[in-house]
């Protein structure tokens, strides 16, 4: 897992600039918002252009290269050999999506490995799974959240992940209340309301804060049982004691089992159990 820090001001304008339609930022809004150094250090922004960074100089496309000596970029000349560009002469640059979640991921306490799964491309990511307490829960992050556009991608995109019975979706912007309800009722909260005021520098996220926004919410079943499974059998709660199972076979003998209880036959045969899990 890699934990890192960064500025609370670079995060929030980071964050402002993930709101964008194309994650793209002027180098003189950076400038003026006083972090362009600091996110150009981290990696957590790259010059836009085409595959490859780079920059037009005397009508010709020069490749950049980060400057070894110092922040900014470089460029070869044939005629001047190695020439810096600065930071502002590149003009735009896109945020690295990708580098700025794997700082959350870290805030976390969110193993780095597997790498982070896009769920919708440039739009949701699954960053992995975190521990508060004795609860794993799974960790999505949505950007734009609030278009009713990205709300409904949220939708699609919960209907077919296995674990949004314990998924908690950060969010760049607060997302409206008032939206539909989504598959497994998951907790939503913009990722700038879990990180302490007054801190000029990110180095965690308090994870008493989501336990207690979890503990807050509505219930996701509508009544009340010592006994709870999710849809999929991945997630099972007796008698408030959690218990998360990740095979999918085991996901359907753990459902299977569910069902008869709930039907009132405690018991089934062993050979007729495993037959339905294939």
């Amino acid at each position: 897992m890699t934990r890192g820090s960064l500025g609370a001001k670079a995060l929030t304008v980071l964050l402002r600039v993930m709101n964008t339609p194309r994650m793209e930022v002027a180098a003189d809004f950076l400038a003026s918002s006083g972090v362009l150094d600091e996110v150009l250090a981290a990696g957590l922004a790259l010059p836009c252009g085409t595959a490859r960074m780079s920059l037009w100089v005397d009508d010709r496309e020069r490749e950049l290269m980060r400057n070894p000596d110092g922040p900014g970029y470089r460029y070869f000349s044939e005629a001047a050999g190695w020439v810096a560009a600065s930071a502002r002469e590149v003009g735009r640059y896109r945020t690295e999506a990708t580098r700025v979640l794997a700082l959350v991921r870290g805030w976390l306490d969110i193993p780095s490995q597997p790498p982070l799964a896009p769920l919708r491309a440039d739009a949701i990511w699954d960053l992995g799974d975190m521990w508060v307490g004795k609860r794993r829960l799974a960790v999505l992050f949505m950007r734009r959240a609030h278009l009713s556009a990205s709300v409904a991608q949220l939708r699609d995109a919960l209907s077919l992940f296995p674990r949004r019975r314990s998924a908690v979706v950060l969010t760049d912007v607060t997302m409206n209340a008032f939206g539909p309800s989504l598959p497994g009722e998951p907790l939503c909260v913009a990722l700038a309301s879990l990180v302490s005021t007054g801190r000029p520098v990110v180095t965690d996220i308090d994870k008493r804060l989501i336990a207690e926004l979890l503990g807050a919410a509505p219930p996701q079943t509508g009544r009340k049982t010592p006994v709870y499974c999710s849809d999929d059998g991945g997630e099972l709660r007796v008698n408030g004691e959690d218990f998360v199972f990740t095979g999918v076979t085991q996901q359907r003998i753990v459902r299977r089992l569910y069902e008869a209880w709930e039907a009132g036959r405690p018991r089934l045969r062993t050979a007729a159990v495993l037959e339905e899990a294939e």
